[in-house]
């Protein structure tokens, strides 16, 4: 049956509404709408006045006749973290989340972890060196923020489906657009453009950059001294755009915002030599852009699909405005949303509270009195199982006498190869990690980013230098983060300017620490002398976990990511 629900997409400056049915894997969009967001009232997420907001989305509703509605959200907010990691491939789905909250404080040393929400959503399952893991990303996001969301739904008297974050819901819309094979996909809003790598379903790489089809119209209308609404015009329409440009000033438009982008592949690549692109796919609100796809693509050196029709996604034949499938890219979160949820909730909210008087109690008592009857005999049963179970399991100790030694053994073994590691980094300088990371920085660093200085002393390296922009410094910042060797990534101080039409240059002063063991990757290949215990040991047929690395003799068989010992060509 199909579900029809109300999506609320809040920002600081706009509330998008869309209002859509969800039929097996398609979503039916009926209606899309907004209203600008009450001064003040949402700061980054979080919703500060719950009143207002509620009140400028009941009147929204109003103007656009609906009148009940289940509601679901797509939070976009900075405060929510994000960690992208590795865990062993498990079969049972449901212990991940268990392996996530066992080493949380890892992921995100933050003192105050009970005031968050931990979700994750699976990247990819990749097999590398006999070694099988999941990518996973992992998301903590306050309690209060999403509880402000449930107040809302109160507010307004509506029920609450689900919370969602809307970068899950822009991936669950991504994978609809791919098919098979390494893609390169752009989604192109209005103020940032997503760049994202991806294998058939599973994400490869994702980056943002702080550039959209706005930055286009923006620098098209300064060039020409024309407002913006009117560079907008133009470029939207092929035959004013065609009478106003010639191809060589569109690709000159284009070129920047291009270049950002293939520094960003570049980065990734670079690290993923194998790697070759089959697709490139281009929708989002840059859509709307005359020829804009095919002239990024020749910029870029590769052929790009524009997606004006989304997969999954269509326009109910019979809606109430005469929507286009056009008008669609500007509410992607909300169409998302409708694909899959991280399901963000309190712990007892978007729960409905039913029953009450006194049935439930009697109900309670018949059972307790049939279950008290079977105990007995239950306890006796689970007491002969559990006689058995001990008798096993002092069988199966018994068996296992060698353990001990196979571990010492190995213990042995693994103290060898740190040693080893050790006077391998000795051997080396902090030279080695100044040239990887000056060779890091041009694919890393944001356009139109430069340095003043850039000094190293003692693995410590200070940058001054200047950029559009706070966000342009964060990208940066987190671009350094993900480079192994580098630590205590920091800003010491940033000034911003502003010049006479508004636009900002930020003066900043980044320090950060490099070390030449992040750029020590392989642990050496040793191999023991035959009168090593752990060969000792593998000779008289003990099945023992074997140091990945390391060379083992020819009665060891490989199983996975361990090594057992066979005798006689078995287990």
């Amino acid at each position: 049956m199909a579900k029809k629900k109300i999506v609320l997409y809040i920002t600081n400056d706009v509330i998008k509404i869309c209002e859509a049915v969800q039929s097996g894997s398609n979503v039916l969009v009926n209606r899309v709408f907004q209203v600008r967001t009450p001064d003040g009232s949402v700061d980054d997420g979080l919703i500060l006045e719950v009143d207002r907001v509620a009140a400028a989305v009941r009147d929204a509703f109003r103007e656009n006749g609906i009148r009940k509605a289940k509601l679901a959200f797509t939070i976009y907010s900075r405060k929510i973290a994000t960690k992208e990691i590795e865990l062993p491939y498990v079969k049972q789905v449901n212990r991940i989340n268990d392996m996530i909250l066992s080493n949380i404080d890892d992921y995100f040393p933050m003192n105050n972890m009970e005031d968050y929400l931990i979700r994750y959503q699976v990247l990819d399952q990749v097999v590398s060196e006999g070694r099988k893991f999941n990518k996973i990303a992992v998301f903590a996001v306050q309690k209060e923020m999403v509880a402000s969301y449930y107040a809302l739904g109160k507010e307004l008297r509506l029920p609450v489906l689900t919370v969602d974050y809307q970068i899950n819901s822009l991936n669950n819309l991504m994978k609809k657009q791919v098919k098979n094979g390494i893609s390169l996909v752009l989604q192109m809003d209005s103020d940032t453009t997503h760049v994202t790598i991806m294998n058939a379903q599973a994400q490869l790489f994702r980056r943002s950059i702080p550039h959209g089809s706005d930055s286009l119209i923006q620098s098209f209308a300064a060039d020409n001294r024309l407002d913006e609404e009117e560079a907008r015009m133009i470029l939207q329409d092929t035959r004013m755009m065609e009478e106003n440009l010639t191809p060589e000033e569109y690709g000159e438009l284009v070129g920047d915002f291009a270049s950002a982008i293939t520094r960003v592949v570049e980065f990734y690549t670079s690290k993923n030599p194998d790697l070759m692109i089959e697709h490139a796919k281009l929708y989002g609100e840059g859509v709307a852009l005359a020829d804009v796809g095919n002239v990024l693509g020749r910029t870029l050196g590769v052929e790009i699909e524009t997606l004006f029709q989304l997969n999954g996604v269509q326009v109910k034949k019979k809606n109430p405005q005469g929507l286009t499938a056009d008008q669609l890219n500007a509410y992607l979160p909300n169409i998302g949303a409708m694909m899959g949820t991280l399901d963000l909730r309190i712990d007892g909210e978007g729960k409905r509270n039913k029953g009450g008087g006194y049935a439930p109690m009697f109900i309670l008592l018949g059972i307790t009195v049939v279950a008290s009857a079977s105990i007995s005999i239950f306890l006796g049963y689970e007491k002969r199982v559990l006689e058995y179970e001990k008798v096993y399991l002092e069988t199966a100790i018994s068996q296992l006498e060698d353990a001990e030694d196979i571990f010492n053994a190995y213990e042995d073994a693994k103290e060898y190869i740190d040693t080893l590691a050790s006077h391998t980094v000795s051997t080396l300088n902090s030279n080695e990690a100044l040239h990887a990371f000056i060779m890091d920085l041009e694919a890393i660093m944001p356009e139109g980013m430069g340095f003043n200085s850039l000094s190293a002393q003692n693995g410590e390296i200070s940058i001054t230098g200047q950029t559009a922009g706070k966000e342009s410094i964060a990208l940066f910042i987190m671009a350094l983060k993900e480079l192994p060797y580098a630590s205590n990534v920091r800003v010491d101080s940033i000034r911003d300017t502003y010049d006479e039409v508004g636009a900002v240059t930020s003066d900043f002063n980044l320090i950060l620490k490099i070390s030449i063991e992040g750029i020590v990757k392989d642990t050496p290949t040793i191999e023991l002398p035959e009168g090593h215990p752990i060969y000792l040991a593998l000779d008289a047929g003990v099945t023992a976990i074997w140091e990945e690395g390391s060379t083992p003799p020819d009665n060891v068989a490989p199983i996975g990511g361990e090594q057992a010992a066979t005798e006689g060509g078995e287990e």
